[in-house]
């Protein structure tokens, strides 16, 4: 992969399905501080990254939390799939109201390494790093 710059500050969409490698591309890219996950937000009001219960929850605030850094112009990195349309293009609209840069970074993991993955994850009962 080749090297890339980002202006700073700039916000990030992270777009792909599940186990896709979202979460290890951005730990490996930015400090974690800038990185809104849903899962950890999912783990901080639930019983952890894969509790579906707690998800409602979760991106409620993801939403506030990716509103409050953008209104703050700070370097944004969401960690979420990504696929809801609606979301991404009001995060993109909030970005350009700030005048900050918006990046989209799409994953294009094959269909079956993706479920292999998440049988990995479910069989282990944690999350691996891809």
């Amino acid at each position: 992969m080749s090297e890339f710059k980002l202006p700073s500050p700039c916000l990030v969409i992270l777009v792909g399905p599940g186990a896709s490698g979202k979460s290890t591309w951005a730990a490996e890219h930015f400090a974690p501080d800038l990185v809104v996950s849903s899962d950890r937000l999912r783990a901080l009001v639930g019983a952890g990254e894969d509790d579906i219960a707690a998800s409602a929850d979760a991106f409620a605030l993801l939403e506030e939390v990716v509103r409050q850094r953008i209104g703050r112009q700070l370097t944004t990195v969401v960690d979420t799939l990504g696929l809801d349309r609606e979301k991404r293009v009001r995060w993109l609209g909030l970005a350009r109201e700030a005048g900050m840069a918006c990046v989209a970074v799409s994953f294009d993991t094959p269909a079956e390494e993706c479920r292999r993955r998440n049988r990995e994850r479910t069989a282990s009962g944690s999350r691996p790093t891809y």
